[in-house]
């Protein structure tokens, strides 16, 4: 015959996640400054004058897929931010919070803006 002996174990919980959002914040600016270059270049009109990095040209001169290509890249940087907030506060608290569902809310108009963009482009 055996005894099992139990031992009791001390679990300690781990501290909270201390999320940093750099990564979100770069990708929002970047995505907001190449979104709304390929916006300028969509909506302004032809005969204004664009200067970038010492480069100087006419808005008509430029071709027509550069403002829907910069707009889709922009918003599918913000997409991505968003997404990553999300999941990243989804993890932390473990339950959909009001941060979770505007980050997620603001990834799928994002998503659904480049979706858009590329079809006007493409047909």
């Amino acid at each position: 015959m055996t005894q099992l002996r139990e031992r009791e174990q001390v679990g300690l919980t781990p501290p909270p996640l201390r999320i940093n959002h750099a990564f979100e914040w770069l990708l929002s600016i970047l995505g907001i400054a190449v979104g709304g270059t390929g916006g300028y270049l969509y909506f302004a009109d032809q005969a204004r004058t664009i200067h970038i990095l010492g480069w100087e040209s006419q808005v008509g001169a430029i071709a027509a897929g550069w403002g829907y290509g910069l707009q889709i890249a922009g918003s599918l940087l913000l997409f991505g931010c968003f997404a990553i907030f999300a999941r990243k506060i989804f993890n932390r608290d473990g339950y959909w919070n009001l941060a979770v569902w505007t980050g997620a809310i603001l990834a799928g108009a994002a998503l659904l803006y480049a979706l858009i963009f590329a079809g006007t482009w493409i047909f």
